[in-house]
């Protein structure tokens, strides 16, 4: 249950214009780890960008419906709060939705509320990981270097975006 880099294959859905969160009854680092696990066996995580926020949520409840283990809602989705909401009361515990493009740690006290299990951001937003952490949220900061991944790791991140992944090859990866 250590630290690891993983790199997600990401399958982008736009919806929209074409181009009560589930309970869950545990302490916030068993909240955490519960997030950490799924993701890890997902592999994959279906992203929702959307404009139209009916046509993200009935594209989203198809993607759980299809077997999606895991999907992502962006922050900068209309509405992306209500798809939230919604996605995670449909999908249970039969996928895990949280949500990416986080820009500022305190967008997570509102992502915590609405239920979302993890936070994924393009970069490591100053106190983005303790943030999560102290709110039952995992914490996905992206890092590219070395020593991005390594300050990830010590401010407590369990798993990190690497971004831009393209630029490393499998050879990379192993002696990351």
């Amino acid at each position: 249950r250590g630290t690891i880099v993983m790199a997600l294959r990401r399958v982008q859905i736009i919806a929209g214009q074409v181009p009560g969160p589930a309970a869950v009854a545990c302490s916030g680092s068993d909240r955490i780890q519960d997030a950490f696990d799924k993701l890890a066996r997902a592999k994959v995580c279906a992203i929702l960008r959307a404009k139209n926020t009916e046509v993200a949520i009935a594209r989203g409840k198809e993607l759980v419906d299809m077997g999606c283990k895991c999907i992502e809602v962006t922050l900068d989705s209309a509405n992306w709060e209500k798809i939230l909401s919604e996605l995670l009361a449909y999908a249970g515990e039969k996928c895990v939705v949280g949500v990416g493009t986080v820009q500022d740690a305190a967008e997570v006290a509102r992502v915590a509320e609405v239920g979302g299990r993890f936070a994924l951001s393009p970069f490591n937003p100053e106190g983005f990981v303790a943030e999560c952490t102290r709110l039952g949220v995992l914490a996905v900061p992206a890092a590219f270097s070395p020593q991005e991944i390594v300050t990830a790791h010590k401010q407590g991140a369990k798993v990190m975006k690497v971004f831009p992944a393209q630029i490393y090859t499998p050879k990379t990866f192993k002696a990351l």
